[in-house]
């Protein structure tokens, strides 16, 4: 379902994009002049989170649910370092607005009906009842194997009193023709 975000969601969007392009420049920019592992540069790594917090921004911008699910996913790979632990409010948000569904009644256009009202009512001609459908089989009629027999009673002492799966005569209220 490709649907929209509301106005409060696009705010929130661009706080959490804000959050992280300012964390990606607080944890890279104080070691722009230092060695970082694998010999790249902080600044290219600064950058880069810059780069995905604006995708991500773009995207709230365009307010695709699924867009912004994906580049909030995005958002969560990028450059934390050890501390990734930061990125979690973006993988949130995305959880949260990129896969909802709005499950809005809607008119025969498409368009969502106004709240309180349902959605329009069939045609005049058109019964409540469902047709048949193709794809339906019966099921078969099954042949019994007679009626009244039943699976034979177990022949061993083992089972007491029972009721009709134990052996007859073997409890007391039975050799005394109680019940």
């Amino acid at each position: 379902m490709r649907s929209k975000i509301s106005t409060k969601e696009k705010l929130i969007g661009f706080v959490v994009a804000i959050y992280s392009a300012a964390i990606f420049l607080g944890l890279w920019l104080p070691h722009i002049h230092e060695k970082v592992a694998g010999g790249q540069n902080p600044l290219t790594i600064a950058l880069e989170g810059l780069g995905i917090a604006a995708l991500f921004a773009v995207t709230v911008a365009v307010g695709r649910r699924i867009y912004v699910g994906f580049a909030g996913l995005a958002i969560a790979l990028g450059p934390w370092g050890k501390y990734v632990i930061l990125g979690m409010p973006a993988v949130a948000y995305a959880a949260f607005v990129g896969f909802r569904f709005n499950w809005q009644a809607r008119n025969k256009k498409g368009q969502p009906a106004p709240r309180g009202e349902k959605a329009e009512a069939a045609p005049a001609g058109h019964s409540g009842a469902p047709s048949t459908s193709r794809r339906y089989t019966e099921p078969k009629k099954r042949k019994g194997k007679g009626k009244g027999k039943g699976a034979p009673a177990p022949t061993g002492t083992s089972f007491g009193s029972l009721g009709r799966l134990g052996p007859v005569g073997n409890s007391p209220s039975e050799k005394s023709g109680k019940k």
